[in-house]
Formats: C-alpha cells, sequence, structure tokens
C-alpha cells in the first residue's frame, strides 16, 4: 500500500527501443516535463513508441490506472488553487474533469475500476478524503477528521492517521459511519493493512506514555495491539505473515525481516527503502545503488547505479536514474525485465540537479498497467508537402526519403561520460560550436564546457572545460556564440549548490590567443560580479565588440534579486554599465538579442506576481535613458531573431512561431508540435522536430516537408541550428552532433 509520495516530474526529450521486448508488455504512463510545461506521456515498450496524452498549460501529476487498464486518472494543477481530478483513456479520449476549483481535490487511488478516491484541503489542517463513483456519477466526502488516508485492500473501510500534535490511527466505513479510534493518539505512524485486511503494522512514537517506540501490530478493528519490536521503523507487510522493516546500526542503512509475531528476526540486506515485489523480490538501495534481493532463493544482486527513485510492478522494475545526457544532470526512466536483467529507457532530459527531499521517500509521477491491446496511438505522422525549392512530394527524393543522402554524424564522443548540446554557427558557415556535459567519476559530480569543430568533422578543440570544486556543486554550460569574425566564442555556466543557491558567469574566448600555462588557454573574459545570475544565449552586436546577456544582480548570497538588467560587456575584458535598469524585484528580464545595425535591443521581460506576465520587449539602446516597448504577451521563449534587414522580429516559444513586422507591428503566428526549433536568417524556412521526424515549412504558405530521421531513432534531439546561408541544419541528439545537408 503506497504510504509515501513524492512528486518528481520528469522532461520528456526521448525514447529508446531495445531488441527483445514483445508486444505483450505492460503500458507505462508518465508525467514529462518539456520548456516549463508538464504532460502525461504514455510509452509502450512492445512498439517502443511514446504517445503524448495531454497537451494543455495545466500541470499534471500522479497518473494511476485504473484495476482494468481501461482509464487513467491523474490530478491536474491549473495554478492559483485549481486543482481537480481527471480521467483520461489510454488512446488519449475521453479526458474529463470530476472535481470543480473549490473541491482543491488531489487523486488519492482507485478502489476499482469505477470508484476513485480523493483527498482535498480543509481550513483546520486536515484532509477531506472523498470519493468519486463514474457509473453514479456522484462524488461525497467520506470524512474530514484526517491528513491522510490508506483505503483497506476490498475498499470497504479506510484507515484514518489523524492530525493534531500527536497524530493516531483510527478507521472509517466507506459510507462515512462506524469511526472509531485505534490507538491512544501519541504519535503512532507509517501503518500498513495486510493483503487480507486483518491486521494493521504500525510505527510507535518515540516518546509516548502508552504506545512506546518500535514496531507494533494490531487487529484491523483496534484489537490484540502489541509490540513485535523494540527497534525499526516503516513497516511493511510481504504477504499476510512476514514484516519487512528498515534498521539504523552503527549509522548504516539495513532491511530486516520478521513474522507477524515479533519471531525469526533477521538482517536481510545492508541498505534502505525496500520494495516488495511479487515472488519474494525486493528491491532496495544501498547509497545510490539499486539491488535486488530474492528472498526464496536468499540471493541478491547488483542492477544500476545513480538511482533516484525506484517502483515495482509484477516482474519490472521502473527507476528514475540520474544520468548527464542533454544540456544538464538529468533523470532519465527506465523499464527493467527483472527476469532477463534487461533496462529499456523510456525517457531521458533536464531535471533538477537536487536530491529528493527524504531519502526515504520512493513513489513519484510514474505509474504502470496491464497492457491494453485496444490503445490506439495518440499521436500519427502526417505526410509532409515540399517547401518551395525542394523537390515535389511526387518525386522520388521525398516520397521514399533516404537518410544517407542528407545525414550526417559530425562528432561523437568516444567515451560515454561526454555529452554534447547546444550548437551554433560561425558566420562563414564554416565553424561549429558546442557546449558539453562531462562526468567525472572520480568525484561522482558533473562539470564540462565548450568546444568548437570545423563543419567538415576537423579540428575539433575543446576552448574551455571545468569540474566541479566539489560534491555538492553541479555546473552546466550552454548557448555558446561565435563573434561576427569569428574570433571570439561566449557562453553561460550555471552553477548549482546543494543549498539551492545559484550562480551565473560569462566567459569569452579568444580563439587565436592561446596562454599556455593557463589550465584553459582561450579564456580572455570570466565575468563573474556584479551579476552572479545570467539569463539567454549571449548574443553579439554586429561589430563583435560587445556581448549582451540577461543579469540578475543579488546582494551578497541572498536569494532575492536586487536588481534586474541587461549588461553589455567588451570582447576584450572591459565591463560596461547596464544598458537597462529595473529595480521591481519581482521583473526577470532575459534573452537581449541586438539588432543588426546595433540600434534596438529586444528581450523578455518576465513579471513573477501582481500582475503574472510575460512580455516581448523592444529597446531603442541607440538613446540613453530609453524605456523598453512592449511588443506583445507570450510563454517563455527558446529563441528571439532579428531578420537580416532588421526589419523583423522572430520569437519561438516551446509551441509556436511568432514574426513580428516592426514596421506595422503585426504578428504572424504559426503552430507547431513542441520542442527543439530553428528558423532560417532570411525568416522563409522553419524547422522543427515532430514525433522523431524533421519537418520544414515555408513561413509565407502551408507547404511543407517531412523528412525521416530514422538514423536519430532513440536519441534525445534537444536542439537545432542552422547555417548562415540556411543550406545546413545542425542537429544535436543523443549527446552527439549531427548535421543534415540539403
Amino acid at each position: 500500500m503506497p504510504r509515501r509520495t513524492l512528486l518528481v516530474l520528469f522532461i520528456f526529450l526521448m525514447f529508446s527501443y531495445a531488441a527483445g521486448w514483445s508486444a505483450s508488455k505492460p503500458l507505462l504512463v508518465y508525467v514529462g516535463e518539456h520548456a516549463g510545461q508538464s504532460d502525461l506521456f504514455l510509452f509502450d515498450p512492445g512498439a517502443g513508441r511514446t504517445y503524448e496524452l495531454t497537451g494543455d498549460p495545466a500541470v499534471e501529476q500522479n497518473p494511476l490506472w485504473s484495476p482494468d487498464g481501461g482509464m487513467i486518472a491523474y490530478t491536474r494543477n491549473q495554478g492559483e488553487g485549481d486543482i481537480a481530478v481527471c480521467i483520461i483513456r489510454p488512446d488519449g479520449s475521453d479526458n474529463k474533469q470530476l472535481t470543480s476549483k473549490s473541491d482543491h481535490a488531489v487523486l488519492k487511488q482507485w478502489l476499482d475500476s469505477w470508484r476513485i478516491s480523493y483527498i482535498s484541503s480543509m481550513p483546520d489542517g486536515n484532509m477531506a478524503l472523498g470519493v468519486i463513483d463514474l457509473r453514479a456519477g456522484t462524488k461525497r466526502v467520506v470524512t474530514t477528521k484526517g491528513t491522510d488516508y490508506a483505503w483497506s485492500p476490498d475498499g470497504t473501510w479506510a484507515l484514518v492517521i489523524t492530525g493534531g500534535d500527536k497524530p493516531g490511527l483510527a478507521r472509517i466505513g466507506y459510507s462515512g459511519q462506524d469511526y472509531r479510534q485505534l490507538t491512544p493518539g501519541e504519535g503512532e505512524s507509517s501503518p500498513d493493512i495486510s493483503p487480507d485486511g486483518r491486521y494493521i503494522v504500525f510505527q510507535g512514537p518515540e516518546k509516548s506514555t502508552t504506545t512506546t517506540p518500535g514496531i507494533w501490530i494490531m487487529d484491523s478493528d483496534g484489537a490484540g495491539r502489541k509490540k513485535i519490536s523494540s527497534t525499526g521503523f516503516l513497516p511493511e507487510f510481504i504477504g499476510n505473515d512476514s514484516i519487512i522493516y528498515s534498521e539504523i546500526q552503527n549509522g548504516k542503512n539495513q532491511v530486516w525481516l520478521m513474522d507477524t509475531n515479533g519471531d525469526g528476526k533477521k538482517k536481510i540486506a545492508d541498505g534502505r527503502d525496500p520494495v516488495i515485489g511479487k515472488g519474494g523480490i525486493i528491491l532496495y538501495q544501498d547509497k545510490d545503488e539499486l539491488w535486488m534481493l530474492n528472498l526464496r532463493t536468499g540471493t541478491s544482486g547488483y542492477l544500476l547505479r545513480d538511482v533516484i527513485s525506484y517502483d515495482i510492478w509484477n516482474n519490472y522494475a521502473m527507476v528514475v536514474q540520474r544520468s548527464f545526457s542533454g544540456k544538464y544532470p538529468a533523470a532519465g526512466v527506465l523499464l527493467v525485465d527483472l527476469d532477463r536483467k534487461e533496462a529499456l529507457k523510456v525517457s531521458g532530459g533536464i531535471a533538477s540537479a537536487r536530491e529528493p527531499a527524504a531519502a526515504s521517500y520512493r513513489r513519484w509521477n510514474m505509474r504502470i498497467g496491464k497492457y491494453n491491446p485496444s490503445a490506439k496511438p495518440v499521436k500519427t505522422k502526417t505526410p509532409g508537402l515540399p517547401v518551395p525549392g525542394t523537390p515535389s512530394a511526387t518525386s522520388p527524393e521525398t516520397s521514399k526519403t533516404t537518410i544517407a543522402k542528407g545525414l550526417k554524424l559530425l562528432v561523437k564522443s568516444k567515451t560515454s561520460d561526454l555529452s554534447m548540446h547546444s550548437p551554433s554557427w560561425s558566420a562563414d558557415g564554416k565553424k561549429l560550436a558546442f557546449a558539453f556535459v562531462k562526468v567525472y567519476h572520480d568525484t561522482r559530480t558533473a562539470g564540462g564546457g565548450a568546444g568548437i569543430i570545423n563543419s567538415n568533422g576537423s579540428g575539433l578543440k575543446i576552448i574551455y572545460e571545468e569540474k566541479p570544486g566539489s560534491v555538492f556543486e553541479h555546473l552546466g554550460f550552454v548557448s555558446p556564440r561565435f563573434s561576427p569574425d569569428g574570433r571570439y566564442v561566449a557562453f553561460m555556466k550555471r552553477s548549482w549548490l546543494a543549498a539551492n543557491a545559484e550562480s551565473g558567469d560569462v566567459l569569452v574566448t579568444d580563439l587565436k590567443f592561446s596562454d599556455t600555462s593557463s589550465l584553459n588557454p582561450y579564456v580572455v573574459l570570466n565575468l563573474k560580479m556584479p551579476v552572479p545570475a545570467v539569463y539567454g544565449a549571449p548574443k553579439w552586436m554586429k561589430k563583435g565588440d560587445y556581448v549582451f546577456f540577461g543579469a540578475r544582480q543579488s546582494e551578497g548570497y541572498q536569494a532575492d534579486p536586487r536588481l534586474e538588467a541587461v549588461w553589455k560587456a567588451g570582447a576584450t575584458g572591459n565591463y560596461d554599465d547596464a544598458v537597462y535598469r529595473n529595480g521591481d524585484l519581482d521583473l526577470s528580464i532575459s534573452m537581449p538579442t541586438p539588432s543588426p545595425d546595433g540600434k534596438m535591443l529586444a528581450f523578455v521581460m518576465s513579471k513573477f506576481k501582481n500582475p503574472v506576465y510575460v512580455k516581448l520587449c523592444l529597446l531603442d539602446i541607440s538613446i540613453r535613458d530609453r524605456q523598453p516597448v512592449s511588443l506583445m504577451e507570450i510563454i517563455p521563449p527558446q529563441e528571439i531573431q532579428f531578420s537580416k534587414d532588421g526589419n523583423r522580429l522572430a520569437c519561438i516559444t516551446k509551441d509556436q512561431l511568432y514574426i513580428i513586422n516592426l514596421a506595422g507591428l503585426k504578428a504572424v503566428k504559426k503552430q507547431f508540435k513542441e520542442g527543439p526549433a530553428a528558423l532560417t536568417g532570411d525568416f522563409l524556412v522553419f524547422a522543427y522536430i515532430n514525433d522523431g521526424n524533421l519537418v520544414l515549412e515555408d513561413t509565407r504558405n502551408k507547404n511543407r516537408r517531412v523528412i525521416s530521421l530514422d538514423e536519430l531513432t532513440g536519441k534525445e534531439i534537444d536542439g537545432l541550428a542552422w547555417s548562415p546561408d540556411g543550406k545546413t541544419l545542425a542537429i544535436s541528439a543523443g549527446g552527439e552532433i549531427w548535421i543534415y545537408c540539403f
């Protein structure tokens, strides 16, 4: 019975296929977060396919399969207290909201295939327990007397964890009648109900006159309460006759086993957070390693390292594994066949570099259910039309695309501990710059840096590399940009500490300068102050004498910003004053982009409260002390760029392209599949990824062309960048840099 919940959101950026998985495997539903939006995704191991179930701006959480596999219930959070319980079918149909905004309802569990239990917050600090009957179309509150609840296996009564300074245990019938106190209410916690519903095991409080510390058991009606262990915590039933629990001895976590009478105590593993499966299988964690124990044979074996969270269903383990692919330290979702010891990667991408709030928590926003053969693909590929200047849709070139013709691998790491991303071109199109993440196994940390390579694949050179100063620090390097003359490369460095403190630097490297005595011989500017946090890719003035970036200034190590500004710094290391300042503590300024003539600066201004907005702004920097003009409200963009003539401005969000005519301030909007996207410098061709395919759209009409990227199947595509002449597209996928030549 789930008793602990950790909400861990995953960023959906990729899926992969492993041979040997058949169509009889289960379906996996999980929460994926990408570009700030949290949605539900369905993974079919048999087909090696991932389908998007929801695509709205709300935050979807805690998906749960119905027992018959026909529905998925989940919690939808639309902000400002608008939280509701919803259901959806595995094929994406019948997406319905079951509770109202006033309920503040959060999904608890399925009682059967037509009844759903939920909890909602109350003004007195308690939680209400409610039930939704899908057949009858009714919703009712069972009780408001607890802070948490757990249903009996048959759903006829609920265990109530009462509130107050010293919580206790009670029970109540399904109808809301027959409420009874089961324990003295002196701090009893961590209860678990036996599979047959006859017994309740729980943890005694540290200080009590009646119920002393240790592990206790009682009948489900509260009778026969007795202590079965003087030590231990987090007890849980294995079947009806055995109990697994945790101990800490000599500073080490241990997993123990005993029968329901407290006899036969024995240590079965050195580790923590045991999760119970069928057939005597137990998963547990030792440090950050995942191990499997077979109680029947008494054998244990190592499975994976760098594990964050895990759960088990039949003979499958669902594992959240820390990895370092993509732009930052990431969390990847794995589905592990415990019989074959085979792992199938479901997703991977950006995630918080911080550890879970408490090591003993192990549940997360991912659930597995029985395979439903009637589940249809939610998204299908749409045949594309040609972009003007490309072969027609009926020609062999587009009716049967061959990958070898245009897709080429430019650079790939020789080791698995280095991953490249964020490609960008030099002005002459002869070189690419990229950022990379590198894992240092000796300290188990992630750092990285930046590098360059010729467009023909030669001349690979690392221009900056940095290792974290401690195991509590994580580094991320993003957005390298060549200066117009190709001599300098500017990029961002972000640092996260365990205490959640952030810092950011702007670095500029001189590719013609090399100090052999320096660890990073090309660095000529490392701008650390007074800007401890920087935002958006650095953008160069056309002459290359200044680089612009967003900054957030703080006083000392305080978390609250004291100044928001757009700064400029000379490429030779000179530091200049702010181009624009705004002292509003609730504002954030990012992604400054200068026009080709250097007179205008476009940037994003975000307001966090009273009121909340994100605006695309334009500032005339040729005249001192001018105020910015708001062009339009948008969602946070991934890129801003001016046309070559400076008359138009493009803004690419997570799923929309805006092209603004600055003369008349008229905007043209195009919708596209959420993910990486890029626009050519002449604003004619727009590229984005849809279901693993490359889509090219003509911005002047609805013509488009779809190009299959079969060689990138199973690789995370996280970045696109057009060459200056618009004839080559750089693609970062799976930690590698590829190019597609047209």
